[in-house]
């Protein structure tokens, strides 16, 4: 206290500054680890639950044929023995040791992750034969279950990859440069954000795939096999193609993908439902896109309009809404600016040489069909 009765405030010295910062770091530390082990054992127990009162029992149960069971349970069992060893692991050496010796094992989560859409989709179609269902209610029920659902249970090992690289990375922050487990550690996250990014990469091509599979089944025989080595599903939606004589529009449906632009018109069905008949079919590497600008044209001063031009084809494109037509401008010419490139770099991707329309487009869906590959059912592996 001073003289006048009032407290002196001293400046926190730089070594108490140091000291506070380490053991705030430290503090950090700790509550990582214990998260780790706590999320671990809690995330074992999910996939005890889903072996004991799900995926074993329906095995013996007959409700489902052996296909169906496993596409809902995938390598499951497999990961489960990984994850019981990654915690022994952990509770007899270091965090960054445990990661580092079992990381090459924790790429089974890529198959999981691949095929936990499938196992989405087979629960869904499962659940219309009443014995499954209620079997899935009873087991749901179970007090062990804790009012744990089988779609949440399966979605867990999906989630479990990208927890351990936060969380390894967050450990890998907070732990000091001469900590006897930091160049474990250093090592065990870049192996596992490389799985993340492996994983990642894995369920993209999936959805990609399974995107352009089913724009596949949304046309008639008439359109070419879009399933190709290389190519890539970019971007769809409705445009509007200004008729080559003038004056009228017509709304199409547009797909872009890495090497071909195609489109089709709507084709409705007795049932309610709509397939897509294909009106052309334009490889990407000899496209040029341009801006045009039409006053007579109607609302041109709200929407956008562009041409696509491939060899003998001219495509005036419309859109009432002025980014939408910016948007597609943009991305079909990357898609043509990056086909380019590729092949100036021999990286070829599939494409067709010329575009394709009427009689020609008939000619080669009909050469392709020779070649065509069955798809069986939904199930990849």
């Amino acid at each position: 206290m001073s003289l006048s009765g009032e407290a002196v405030l001293y400046a926190t010295s730089p070594s108490d500054k140091v000291a506070q910062e380490t053991a705030r770091r430290e503090r950090r530390r700790r509550k990582v680890v214990k998260e780790l082990f706590d999320t671990e054992r809690t995330y074992l127990r999910h996939l005890e639950l889903v072996n004991k009162f799900f995926d074993f029992p329906l095995r013996f149960a007959c409700l489902v044929p052996d296909d169906v069971h496993a596409r809902l349970f995938s390598n499951l069992e497999q990961i489960r023995e990984v994850n019981v060893t990654l915690l022994e692991t952990l509770e007899q050496t270091t965090v960054g040791q445990a990661f580092s010796q079992l990381a090459p094992f924790l790429k089974l989560y890529s198959t999981y992750a691949n095929n936990h859409q499938y196992a989405l989709n087979t629960l869904q179609v499962s659940a219309k034969s009443p014995d499954f269902t209620a079997f899935i209610a009873r087991q749901e029920d179970r007090p062990e279950v804790m009012g744990l659902k089988l779609n949440a249970l399966l979605i867990t090992p999906v989630q479990r990859i990208p927890r351990y690289k936060m969380l390894l990375e967050e450990l890998l922050k907070n732990t000091p440069n001469q900590h006897h487990d930091y160049i474990s550690l250093s090592e065990a996250a870049e192996k596992i954000a490389e799985i993340a990014s492996h994983i990642n990469e894995h369920i993209r091509q999936n959805e990609n795939f399974m995107k352009m599979l089913a724009i596949q089944r949304s046309f008639d025989s008439s359109a070419p096999k879009l399933l190709a080595p290389g190519r890539q599903f970019i971007k769809e939606g409705p445009l509007k193609k200004v008729s080559r004589k003038g004056g009228k529009s017509y709304e199409r449906m547009f797909f872009l993908f890495s090497d071909i632009l195609l489109y089709g018109k709507p084709k409705f069905l007795d049932g309610g439902g709509k397939l897509y008949t294909c009106s052309c079919v334009l490889p990407l590497r000899h496209c040029k896109v341009e801006p045009v600008f039409i006053t007579s044209f109607s609302k041109s001063d709200t929407g956008g309009v562009f041409r696509l031009t491939c060899k003998e084809e001219s495509l005036v494109l419309y859109s009432e809404d002025r980014k939408n037509a910016k948007d597609w401008s943009e991305e079909v010419d990357k898609a043509i600016r990056k086909i380019c490139d590729d092949r100036q770099t021999l990286r070829k991707p599939s494409s067709n040489k010329i575009p394709l329309r009427g009689r020609s487009l008939r000619r080669h869906r009909k050469e392709q069909k020779k070649t065509d590959i069955k798809i069986p059912g939904v199930f990849f592996n």
